[in-house]
């Protein structure tokens, strides 16, 4: 199956009962996983990512290139490619959108939409539901 939206349009093989792998992704392109990550069902991860330590996902898309740092919580979200999530951080039901920069200790309220470019310093708090944008120039 494919992953709309999400750049040029992976393809990605059944590798277990719910648990994807890019068709084509070779040793440089294979995501790096933490032995310790807890990785559950309907979860995608692009190539070339990075799953940190005690890091867990769950019915989530990952797109090219993401570094997740350890101890992430992450569920029913859709992160795109380029982005980079910091130490124990939690993500819920949320949109981030290309080449967002998020830092460790941050709260990411559910339905949370995270436009592309956005920088969030550590410890932030988003309340669920928030929109953040770059300005237009």
């Amino acid at each position: 199956f494919s992953v709309d939206g999400l750049g040029p349009r992976p393809a990605y093989s059944t590798q277990r009962l719910h648990i994807y792998k890019e068709i084509g992704s070779t040793s440089t392109t294979t995501p790096r996983i933490a032995q310790s990550a807890v990785i559950k069902r309907n979860t995608v991860i692009g190539g070339g990512c990075q799953i940190g330590t005690r890091t867990y996902i769950e019915d989530t898309v990952i797109d090219r290139n993401v570094t997740l740092g350890d101890d992430v919580y992450c569920t029913g979200s859709y992160i795109w490619s380029g982005s980079t999530v910091g130490d124990r951080t939690v993500i819920d039901r949320a949109i981030i959108a290309r080449n967002v920069q998020i830092g460790s200790d941050v709260n990411i309220g559910r339905g949370t939409i995270v436009g592309e470019g956005v920088q969030i310093g550590r410890g932030v708090q988003i309340p669920p539901y928030t929109k953040l944008w770059v300005p237009i120039q």
